[in-house]
């Protein structure tokens, strides 16, 4: 009973969005915690023959977590201006707006940003 009832705790639900404006909150499984597209703000660069680069370009979201191989683009479209769209070649999980983003290429920090949304631009 204890092995399941841990297991249950863990399942969720967890809070995948916030909106402030309409008072809601929307809850998901752990599967909705995965992103693999995310749109990162007031991004400093560091490096940005590297950073445009995106040859062996890695972005860490979490302190403890590995940093994932992704691939950065300037997103150019009215409201969005110095926005990054960011891929990701594999899904990182529970990643959340107001996270930092941090660029290295190798060991060497290349630049490092806000998460403005875990769903890349789905998410205007």
């Amino acid at each position: 009973a204890n092995a399941r009832a841990w297991a249950l705790r863990w399942a969720g639900p967890y809070v995948v969005r916030i909106n402030a404006e309409r008072g809601t909150v929307v809850l998901g499984n752990a599967a909705d915690l995965e992103a693999t597209r995310l749109l990162v703000r007031d991004v400093e660069v560091h490096d940005a023959a590297a950073f445009a680069a995106n040859r062996g370009l890695m972005v860490r979201i979490r302190y403890r977590s590995a940093a994932v191989p992704c691939r950065v683009r300037r997103v150019e479209a009215e409201g969005l201006d110095g926005e990054w769209l960011v891929e990701l070649e594999q899904a990182a999980s529970a990643v959340a707006p107001g996270q930092s983003a941090v660029f290295y290429c190798g060991e060497r920090l290349v630049a490092g940003g806000v998460i403005a949304s875990q769903r890349g631009l789905g998410a205007l």
